[in-house]
């Protein structure tokens, strides 16, 4: 009797862990395999960053020569406006 109960505790314990085990085999793979993806798309992320910086600082480049011309073009419509508003303006006052 106490054998017999002593023996279902044992096969209950021992389905228990069986399954607990089976359980987390199963995340630990997935958990393996997702960051084995992961590691996958960080490689593929880098080639296309390496690929892409020069072409990331060609565009910075040209980005502040189009910045420095318009600096140079925003002083030269000031000038006119300038020009402008004096030749408006002066004949106006009379002196």
């Amino acid at each position: 009797m106490v054998l017999r109960l002593f023996d279902k505790l044992f096969t209950k314990m021992l389905q228990r862990n069986k399954h607990d085990f089976h359980r987390d085999l199963h995340r630990l793979q997935t958990g393996l395999r997702k960051l084995a993806e992961a590691k996958s798309m960080v490689n593929v992320m880098q080639t296309e960053l390496v690929e892409l910086g020069p072409k990331i600082e060609e565009k910075a480049k040209d980005t502040e020569r189009l910045m420095a011309q318009l600096r140079k073009d925003s002083l030269a419509v000031n000038e006119v406006r300038f020009s402008f508003c004096c030749n408006l303006l002066l004949p106006q006052i009379h002196w």
